[in-house]
C-alpha cells in the first residue's frame, strides 16, 4: 500500500489552504500531522480519504488500498443502535451473502455468475472477520470505556460517547491506511492508553492530526507540519521535531543576523555614495554607486525571510490575585445522583488557597458535573460545596449553555467585568480575536475560539480562583504552551479537568480522583500518578520499544520461590528508580525546550545553541533509561 499526494493545492473562496503539497505514505508508517488551527489538516485529511475534492493536483493510491477516516464529529450514515453503526462495514456484506445463497438454489440458470460473484463478497466479508465482528465490537466497547450494548440506541449515546464509537468502527475495520482527526479530544486516560497501544502496534498506516503531545510521541515515527500551506517532514515523534525545529530556527537565526549585518552595511555604504555622487558630480562616483545598488539588491533577494519556530502564540496573561485566605473550595458530604445512576456519595475535599488542583477519573464519572455545581450553587453558605466569600471564579466550560442563545462576544466578556469594548478587545486581541469578532454569536466559534473567549473572560474577571474544565481541548500546541506557561505564573487556585498529560504535568502540583463515589487526594504530578495507577502498558515508542513493565510479586513459600520474589522486588525498585530519573529528565527537557525558544525570542543564538546542546545530552539520557525500563 502506498498513498502518493502530487502538488495538492486547495482553496475556501480564493483564499489558498493548500498550496502545492507533495508526500507520500507509505506502508506501515505512522504519521503525525501539527500545525496551527486553521493551516489545512483536517482538510489534507478530507482528500486524503477522498470526502473532499481538491482544487489543483491529485492523490492515487494503489488498487484496493482500504482507508478508515474518523472525523471529530461522528455522522451517524443511517445506523440507529450501536452493533448498526460499528458494524456497518460487515452487516450490508453479511445480507449480500444470504440474498446470494438465495440465488444459488432459485435460480439455478445463473449458478456460475451467482457463485462468482459469492466468492468475491465472501472473501471482502472474510477480510473482514466478518463471522466474529459483533465478538470484536464488544470485547471494543470495553476497551474504549464505553458502557453501551450493540443493540442499544444511538441517541442515547453523548456527543463525546459517539465520537468515541467513530473512533471504534475505523479501528475495527483494519484499515490499510487509517486516518484519526483529534481522536483523544473525548477519551479518557484509560482511553488514551489504550489508543496508544493500539496505534503503536496498529500493523497498517496510520496519519493522525492531533495537540496531543503525549500521543504523538508514543504513535508517530514522522511528523509532517504544516505552515502557511506548505508541507514539510520531519522524521522522527513529536518531541524530535520540536528539538529539531528549535535547533535549525537557532541556527537560521545566527545566519540571518550576518546576513542582516551586511545589508545593514550595504546599505550605509549606498548612502555614503549617493551623498559623494551628489556633491561631487563625477560620473566615476555615479559608476560606484550603481554597482553598490546591484550588489544591495541582489543580497536582498537572496537573504533569507526572519526565522521563526512556527509559533502562532496567542499571550495570556492573569493578573496578580493577593488573596490571604486560607480555604478556597470545601467540599463535604457531597451527594449527587441522576436517578438511579449515583455519582458521588459523601464525597469530601479541601482545597486551600494557592492549590494547584488536577481531577481525573474515567469517562461519565461526574468530574464536568462536580465543576458545573461547584460554579453554579458553590458559595460560603453551601454545606457540601463552599467556595471562600474572597474568591472570584473563573471558569471554561466544555458545554456553550452557560450562555443563552444570541449572546455576543462582547457581552459574555461584559459580564463578568463591566468592561468597555476597547478594554475587552485589549484582552481577546492577545488571544487572536479581531474587533469583528467582538459582535459574533457566542454559539458561532469554533471549539479553539470558545475556549480562549473563556480565558479572556477569566482574565478580564481578574479571577483569583480558575475552574477549568478541559481549557486546551481544540487548542493548537503553541497556544496550550502558552496556557501553561500563563498558569504557571499564576499565583492564585487552581482546579482542572483535563486529559491532556502534558497539561497536567504542567500546572498540576495534586491530583484528585474520582473513585468509589469519591474524592481521594494523591500528591505530586500526574506523571507520578499514572505510573502506579495506570491500567495497561503506556509504554513509549519512538525512542525505544519497551516490554511491560514488570511489578513486584508477593513472596513464595520456599526458599527459592523466596530468592525469585527478592529478585523481583529489587528488579521492581529499580525499574521505579528508573521511573523517576526518566520523569525528572523529561520535566528538564520540556524545560530546556522553553528556555531555548526564549532564547530565539531574545535573539541569543549562542546562548541558544548551548541550550542545544545540553538539550541533546538530556535526551541521549532519555533514550538510554528508557532503554532500561523497558529491558
Amino acid at each position: 500500500m502506498r498513498v502518493q499526494i502530487n502538488g495538492l493545492l486547495h482553496d475556501y473562496g480564493g483564499t489558498p489552504v493548500l498550496t502545492g503539497v507533495t508526500a507520500a505514505v507509505l506502508p506501515g508508517q505512522h504519521i503525525g500531522i501539527v500545525g496551527a488551527n486553521g493551516c489545512g489538516k483536517t482538510t489534507l485529511m478530507r482528500i486524503l480519504c477522498g470526502e473532499l475534492e481538491p482544487t489543483g493536483g491529485s492523490v492515487t493510491s494503489d488498487p484496493g488500498t482500504r482507508i478508515g477516516y474518523v472525523p471529530q464529529s461522528m455522522e451517524h450514515a443511517g445506523a440507529r443502535t450501536v452493533g448498526e453503526y460499528l458494524l456497518a462495514d460487515v452487516l450490508p456484506l453479511r445480507g449480500r451473502l444470504r440474498h446470494l445463497e438465495t440465488a444459488m438454489s432459485e435460480q439455478p440458470d445463473r449458478l456460475e455468475r451467482v457463485l462468482a460473484e459469492y466468492q468475491e463478497v465472501r472473501e471482502a466479508y472474510d477480510a473482514a472477520n466478518g463471522d466474529t465482528a459483533e465478538e470484536r465490537a464488544e470485547r471494543l466497547l470495553g476497551e474504549l470505556g464505553l458502557a453501551a450494548a450493540l443493540d442499544q440506541d444511538l441517541s442515547t449515546l453523548s456527543g463525546g460517547e459517539q465520537n468515541v464509537l467513530a473512533l471504534g468502527r475505523a479501528v475495527l475495520s483494519r484499515p490499510d491506511l487509517l486516518i484519526l482527526d483529534e481522536p483523544g479530544n473525548h477519551l479518557d486516560f484509560a482511553g488514551l492508553a489504550w489508543l496508544e497501544e493500539y496505534l503503536r502496534r496498529y500493523p497498517g498506516a496510520v496519519c493522525i492530526v492531533s495537540h496531543n503531545r503525549y500521543l504523538l510521541d508514543r504513535v508517530a515515527e514522522t511528523i509532517w507540519e504544516i505552515e502557511r500551506g506548505a508541507l514539510s517532514e520531519c522524521t522522527g515523534n513529536y518531541s524530535d521535531y520540536r528539538f529539531t525545529r528549535l535547533a535549525q530556527a537557532l541556527s537560521d537565526q545566527a545566519t540571518y543576523a550576518v546576513q542582516q549585518r551586511k545589508l545593514a552595511r550595504l546599505t550605509e555604504l549606498v548612502r555614503v555614495f549617493e551623498e559623494r555622487a551628489r556633491v561631487t558630480g563625477d560620473p566615476k562616483w555615479g559608476k560606484r554607486l550603481h554597482a553598490r545598488r546591484t550588489m544591495l539588491e541582489k543580497s536582498r533577494e537572496q537573504a533569507m525571510a526572519a526565522p521563526n519556530i512556527g509559533d502562532s502564540r496567542i499571550e495570556v496573561a492573569f493578573q496578580r490575585t493577593g488573596v490571604k485566605a486560607d480555604i478556597a473550595v470545601d467540599i463535604s458530604g457531597y451527594q449527587k445522583a441522576f436517578g438511579t445512576r449515583v455519582l458521588f456519595e459523601d464525597a469530601s475535599l479541601t482545597v486551600h488557597v494557592g492549590e494547584r488542583i488536577g481531577i481525573v477519573g474515567p469517562n461519565g464519572s461526574g468530574k464536568t458535573t462536580l465543576l458545573e455545581e461547584l460554579v453554579a450553587t458553590g458559595s460560603w453558605d453551601n454545606t457540601q460545596l463552599r467556595v471562600g466569600p474572597s474568591m472570584r471564579i473563573g471558569y471554561c466550560a466544555q458545554k456553550r449553555e452557560r450562555f443563552a442563545s444570541g449572546t455576543s462576544v462582547t457581552d459574555a466578556m461584559l459580564t463578568p467585568g463591566h468592561s468597555s469594548k476597547n478594554e475587552i478587545f485589549g484582552v481577546l486581541s492577545q488571544l487572536n480575536f479581531a474587533w469583528e469578532d467582538l459582535d459574533r454569536p457566542v454559539e458561532s466559534l469554533s471549539g479553539g475560539e470558545w475556549n480562549r473567549l473563556q480565558l479572556g473572560i477569566a482574565i478580564i474577571a481578574k479571577a483569583n480562583l480558575l475552574v477549568l474544565d478541559e481549557p486546551t481541548n481544540h487548542l493548537d500546541i503553541p497556544s496550550r504552551e502558552a496556557v501553561e506557561e500563563a498558569l504557571d505564573d499564576f499565583d492564585g487556585t487552581i482546579i482542572a479537568v483535563s486529559h491532556d498529560r502534558y497539561f497536567l504535568d504542567a500546572i498540576a502540583e495534586t491530583i484528585v480522583e474520582l473513585t468509589d463515589l469519591r474524592l481521594q487526594r494523591h500528591q505530586g504530578s500526574f506523571s507520578e500518578f499514572w505510573m502506579s495507577h495506570r491500567p495497561r502498558s503506556t509504554s513509549s515508542s519512538g525512542r525505544a520499544n519497551l516490554n511491560r513493565r514488570r511489578s513486584a510479586v508477593s513472596t513464595g513459600s520456599n526458599g527459592t520461590r523466596g530468592q525469585e520474589s527478592g529478585d523481583r522486588g529489587a528488579r521492581a525498585g529499580n525499574t521505579h528508580e528508573t521511573e523517576q530519573k526518566i520523569m525528572a529528565l523529561e520535566a528538564k527537557q520540556k524545560e530546556l525546550e522553553s528556555q531555548m525558544a526564549d532564547a530565539f525570542a531574545a535573539g541569543d543564538y549562542r546562548r541558544g545553541r548551548k541550550l542545544g546542546s545540553d538539550l541533546t545530552e538530556v535526551r541521549k539520557r532519555i533514550d538510554e533509561l528508557y532503554g532500561q525500563w523497558g529491558g
